[in-house]
């Protein structure tokens, strides 16, 4: 199984918890399409890894996934810089603000 019943990919989660080596086992034990999963929410692995401000993790995401990965709009519209800037107070998530927006 892919997703849990929130619709959490296997990324998804090992994103959140900044676990890069796990992420780029699983991506290439798979392939890069499981990036582009997201969740109930329509959260992809590199939203997850930047409101919690795993700058590492994020530029990984954006290298293997491109800049496709970031245009991956919630719900409610909002997209994965946005959500990282709304956390900005914390010095990795400025950091992950960066690299997102070198990115676009």
């Amino acid at each position: 199984m892919l997703k849990d019943n929130l619709g959490c990919s296997c990324v998804c989660c090992e994103a959140l918890s900044g676990h890069v080596e796990i992420v780029k086992l699983l991506v290439a034990l798979r392939d890069s399409d499981l990036l582009m999963l997201i969740d109930n929410e329509a959260r992809s692995c590199v939203c997850f890894a930047a409101v919690s401000g795993h700058i590492e993790v994020v530029k990984m995401l954006v290298d293997i996934g491109g800049r496709e990965l970031l245009m991956v709009l919630l719900k409610d519209g909002s997209s994965c810089l946005s959500l990282a800037a709304e956390m900005a107070d914390c010095e990795d998530n400025k950091g992950v603000v960066k690299v997102i927006e070198e990115a676009y």
